[in-house]
């Protein structure tokens, strides 16, 4: 468990469990029922420092907040078959939106020399840890179209409408970006920068993916395997990216039998891919 997760709580502030998180909130404060919540990653040799940040800076901000219990939480949170939606969240803050800018600002010269896993379902604030998604902050909920209960957040007609969480960035319509967080909504480098084609997804996981596809410059096929940097945890805490290194050593072994294939290394930001060498395409790893 870590060390946060014993302290006791300080006078004012209420204290409870939500599954793996340990939850703060200053007593008699009532949530808005949703807005911009602050998500903040970790990696596991780092977990315990940005933890105790966050804590401090909560508490001298009267900021609810919650995080994962203990390392053994953050690894299965960042472990290859978790839901890629939700992993990642290692620490959820839930700021006044007025102070939304102030607060990120202010964590961001506390934290951002911390590596940490990407939050697929959030905008990624500068290169450090921190990441917003609009959503609820309430347990809010709807029926969806099989009779489910869902989570839901309140559209401008009063109506609940489904929150949806998936491996990707979606605002709802109705929401307005802060002019701030605007330059951060779409940091991924164009897929026609690439030196192949995707045509296909063979197999997806919380490490990244499998794909087939195309060499652009002869229209080869080829299969990529993708690996995310600090994310899909096994359980000696290594990463999808160190699996994928062991799998390109072990080709370079193996490299001129008949019965493996040649390949090539690439790097982009948030993961790394090994595909089929072609003669014009630099490999750097």
């Amino acid at each position: 468990m870590l060390k946060a997760a014993k302290r006791p709580a300080p006078a004012g502030w209420s204290d409870g469990w939500i599954g793996l998180y340990r939850r703060l909130r200053p007593i008699g404060e009532t949530l808005p029922e949703q807005g911009w919540k602050i998500h903040i990653s970790a990696g596991i040799d780092d977990a315990s420092k940005i933890v105790a940040i966050v804590w401090d800076y909560c508490l001298q901000h009267q900021i609810s907040f919650k995080f994962l219990r203990s390392r053994d939480a953050l690894l299965q949170n960042n472990s290859k078959y978790w839901p890629r939606h939700a992993s990642g969240k290692f620490c959820t803050l839930y700021p006044e939106q007025k102070s939304l800018r102030n607060h990120i600002e202010a964590l961001d010269a506390r934290l951002s020399k911390y590596n940490a896993p990407y939050i697929l379902s959030d905008i990624r604030y500068a290169d450090g840890p921190i990441f917003l998604r609009y959503g609820a902050f309430v347990n809010l909920t709807c029926t969806s179209s099989y009779g489910e209960q869902i989570p839901a957040i309140r559209n401008p007609a009063g109506k609940l409408v489904p929150d949806f969480r998936r491996p990707s960035v979606e605002i709802p319509e109705f929401v307005e970006i802060p002019e701030f967080l605007a330059a951060f909504l779409d940091q991924s480098p164009a897929l026609d920068e690439l030196p192949f084609i995707i045509d296909q997804t063979l197999h997806i996981s919380n490490g990244g993916g499998v794909y087939k596809g195309r060499l652009r410059e002869d229209d080869r096929p080829i299969v990529v395997r993708e690996a995310r940097p600090l994310a899909g945890l096994d359980s000696n805490c290594r990463d999808a990216v160190h699996r994928l290194v062991n799998e390109k050593t072990a080709l370079e072994r193996l490299s001129g039998s008949r019965a493996f294939p040649n390949y090539s290394v690439i790097t982009r930001s948030g993961s790394t891919n090994i595909l089929p060498r072609s003669s014009s395409m630099a490999e750097r790893c």
